[in-house]
């Protein structure tokens, strides 16, 4: 069953003016049965909803499903929230609240403000260890090994039974999903997240340029080993962060680093930037045209068992990468915040606003960005998933389109899962096993221009 107003409506709510409750009769969904003659379709959907309530994990999905009516203010009112704050949205959309918390002072020194930092990443990776708790090391191993296989059958086949291997391995994640404590992985978004707020890179700066002893042009301004990884403060030069380091005629992996802030300058970030895979990341750039590429799946503002964060605060930034990437959360959370800047964004699939069990969120404040993908991105969430595309500003351009025929026989035409799509998982059959989550493409204005394939553009496959 496909039902497209669910997300629809998120397209529509920031670029239509907020109008008065209407009546149950004049809601969207059924005005535009009305324009389509699909009256008596929509009544046999709403009736057929409201006996299979049952089905859907989150309250919000119940709601909107069996009262299609609520489909535009529900969503507006979703909308309003990830604007003000994108975690709290995403989580809350996951039946996840997080209580106010209040601000601390990060200090006025280098060596203070490392000292929060830490504290604070190690108060967020007690909170990670504790989402995962009843998750046993054999389920853990089986999450990112089978999470790929997962991401690379569905280019293939939709449906979890490409083949009793697969079938038994994507089932099993199901199981292994109800597992997971949601809002201690909220909580754990929600502390990472702190550690490169604004006022903690604001006193970060100003710290850097008040100590005489620190040079803000240097390599490595300062780090410090940590449990949780290493920190480092980078200075404004041309940097490239490679990940990797030299050991006599090879290249290695570079030891783990757990939150990284640039001062400025033109950098070049390879492999992992707010890549998070089995534990905490967190990257933030003050400054300059940067670049972000990665050939590498989960290693770009992406969580994976656990939460991946990056945020640019200024310059016009290029991100490439293969998948999973640019606001990706496979069982964890990621978020990527552009501030400012005309940006390009380009990915394969399963990126720029994608979740499964878990949050993603791209949210772009400003400029004229170009955003381009194959399939299952720009707002694609799976089961037991909140993923969002926010553009705030701008002349945009969005494009999802790929290699995949569409399963209609319509020629020359392609589906592309993206730019507001929720697709949960059933068999060829017609038997459920998991509903989809809840997809959210929002646009504030400006001269757009989107395409994309089927199953795109406010798209609700079985029960998303």
């Amino acid at each position: 069953m496909r039902t497209a107003a669910v997300v629809l409506v998120v397209l529509l709510a920031l670029t239509a003016p907020a109008s008065p409750a209407a009546p149950a009769d004049t809601d969207l969904s059924s005005a535009l049965a009305a324009r389509f003659d699909a009256g008596k379709d929509l009544e046999k959907t709403r009736k057929y909803l409201a006996r299979v309530g049952k089905i859907f994990d989150l309250a919000t999905s119940r709601k909107v499903h069996q009262d299609v009516s609520l489909h535009e203010p529900v969503l507006r009112e979703a909308a309003a929230t990830i604007r003000r704050d994108a975690l709290a949205g995403t989580f809350g959309l996951l039946d996840v609240r997080l209580p106010a918390r209040e601000k601390v002072h990060p200090g006025r020194t280098l060596d203070a403000i490392l000292d929060h930092v830490e504290a604070e990443l190690g108060r967020a990776e007690e909170d990670r260890r504790k989402a995962f708790a009843k998750l046993s090391a054999e389920e853990r191993t089986h999450v990112l090994a089978q999470a790929p296989k997962l991401l690379d059958a569905m280019e293939k086949h939709i449906y979890l039974d490409l083949s009793p291997a697969s079938l038994a391995g994507n089932v099993r994640l199901l199981q292994i999903a109800k597992k997971v404590d949601y809002a201690a992985l909220a909580s754990c978004a929600l502390r990472a997240a702190a550690t490169v707020s604004p006022g903690v890179l604001d006193a970060l700066e100003k710290a850097v340029e008040a100590d005489d002893k620190l040079d803000p042009q240097a390599r490595t301004v300062a780090e410090r080993e940590t449990p949780h990884g290493k920190l480092v403060v980078a200075g404004r030069g041309d940097d490239r962060h490679r990940g990797t380091r030299i050991k006599g005629r090879k290249r290695v992996p570079e030891t783990k680093i757990a939150w990284l802030v640039d001062l400025g300058g033109d950098d070049v970030y390879t492999r992992s930037a707010g890549g998070a895979r089995d534990g905490l990341s967190v990257f933030a750039d003050l400054g300059g045209d940067d670049v972000y590429d990665t050939w590498e799946d989960f290693t770009q503002a992406c969580g994976l068992l656990g939460v991946g964060i990056l945020v640019d605060r200024a310059g016009n930034d290029t991100y490439t990468a293969d998948e999973a990437a640019q606001g990706a959360g496979f069982f964890g959370a990621g978020l990527l915040i552009d501030m400012a800047g005309d940006d390009r964004y380009r990915a394969l699939r399963h990126s720029q606003g994608f979740a499964a069990w878990g949050v993603g969120a791209l949210c772009d404040r400003a400029g004229n960005d170009r955003y381009q993908a194959l399939e299952f991105a720009q707002a694609t969430a799976f089961s037991h998933a909140v993923a969002v595309l926010d553009d705030r500003a701008g002349d945009d351009d969005y494009l999802v389109k790929g290699p995949r025929p569409t399963n209609y026989g319509d020629g020359g035409l392609v589906d592309s899962f993206g730019q507001g799509s929720a697709l949960g998982f059933r068999k060829p059959t017609g038997q459920i096993y998991a509903p989809g989550g809840i997809a959210l493409f929002l646009d504030g204005g400006g001269r757009d221009r989107l395409e994309a394939g089927h199953f795109s553009q406010g798209a609700g496959y079985v029960f998303g």
